[in-house]
């Protein structure tokens, strides 16, 4: 299963999709991978992603002034850490499966 991150003509996300590359023993299906597939964004800390088809790249989609007023909005925010990040996946998958 891959990933991928549906955008537009000028590179803004519309949606994400999951795509079965390989069958159950691991054989490479014959899938076609439409243009604006994308694989999405995990490296950069962008607000609105928009993929760039020049330079092949996720790049911020927001003007700098806009990016300003967001993080001016984050101020003072303390990033969760990983601990409270993963108690919250364990936390969630516990519901999801039902424990």
């Amino acid at each position: 299963m891959a990933h991928y991150a549906v955008v537009d003509e000028q590179g803004f996300v519309l949606n994400e999709v999951v795509i079965q590359e390989y069958d159950s023993v691991g054989n490479r299906l014959d899938v076609e991978i439409p243009e604006n597939y994308i694989p999405p964004n995990f490296t950069k800390r962008l607000f609105v992603p928009r993929w760039d088809f020049d330079a092949g790249e996720w790049v911020e989609g927001l003007s700098p002034e806009e990016v300003a007023e967001r993080e001016q909005g984050t101020a003072g925010q303390v990033e969760p850490s990983v601990e409270d990040r993963l108690a919250v996946a364990e936390d969630t998958l516990n519901y999801l499966l039902g424990l």
